[in-house]
């Protein structure tokens, strides 16, 4: 008994030294990562695709009058008409080059008139969902010796790249009155995305808005409180970048869906 009661005690103490020793050893200092320098990532709109080639003709078209509401202007009567190219310049700038059917009237085409690249449409075809023009007459504006009026299209936007989202050019009165004048724009770029078709594979987090199918296409979507361009995109199969191609309204604002504003999704509507 005795000696059991030593070997206990034995053990006891040298159980109490390890803990002690224990209780004695520095604690381990959390190890930090080294951060890394990582590059930034690259703007979704500087991704968009840029079709443009230096001295290329890209599109072609007839401005003519067309049907509008009267408007109490003599200059209403007699707009500029003519056949139009577009063309890159060698600065790589794109410009409306316009042959007017009177070539006397280009100085006056210049000062009396409102020219602008528009989204609407002049050939039948349903509008996009989101009106915009980008005007033609500026200091830019010049008229070449044998009369062609040669409108460059000002800005860096990032969309011109591919400016095939602007479906006519058109004409009124100093940016006042109806449109007295159109030309539906035929584009000769090729499309960067053959074949695009967005495909609904269902509600997910930050995608839960309403998608809208027209003859068995997707057309458009309405977003939710707190959708995102990435969580849309994979929603329809798609690119951040293709997802802003098709809405290149956004691009001053990519990262920024707005609740309830219809954005497009199909490519023969953008």
């Amino acid at each position: 008994m005795g000696a059991g009661r030593v070997a206990a005690a034995i053990i006891v103490g040298l159980a109490g030294m390890t803990l002690s020793a224990c209780s004695l050893l520095p604690a381990q200092a959390a190890k930090t990562p080294t951060p890394t320098a990582t590059p930034s990532a690259v703007p979704l709109a500087q991704q968009l695709p840029q079709l443009l080639k230096k001295g290329q003709t890209i599109g072609t078209g007839d401005l003519q009058i067309i049907d509008h509401e009267p408007f109490d202007d003599p200059r209403a009567q007699h707009p500029p008409t003519g056949k139009l190219t577009i063309v890159v310049n060698s600065s790589g700038q794109v410009e409306v080059r316009l042959r007017l059917d009177d070539p006397a009237a280009a100085a006056t085409a210049i000062a009396d008139y409102a020219i602008v690249l528009s989204t609407a449409r002049h050939d039948g075809l349903p509008d996009p969902i989101e009106h915009l023009q980008f005007g033609l007459v500026s200091d830019l504006a010049s008229v070449t010796a044998d009369g062609e009026l040669v409108l460059p299209l000002g800005g860096d936007e990032v969309m011109f790249g591919d400016p095939t989202f602007l479906h006519s050019v058109e004409v009124n009165v100093a940016g006042e009155g109806p449109v007295l004048a159109a030309a539906p724009i035929a584009w000769t770029l090729p499309s960067p995305y053959p074949g695009l078709t967005a495909v609904d594979h269902g509600v997910a987090t930050f995608a839960h808005g309403q998608a809208t199918v027209q003859d068995g296409v997707i057309t458009d979507y309405v977003p939710n409180p707190y959708d995102t361009v990435y969580m849309v995109a994979r929603r329809f199969g798609i690119t951040e970048v293709q997802l802003l191609w098709l809405n290149p309204w956004m691009a001053g604002d990519p990262d920024q869906l707005k609740y309830g504003v219809p954005i497009n999704l199909a490519a023969s509507r953008r």
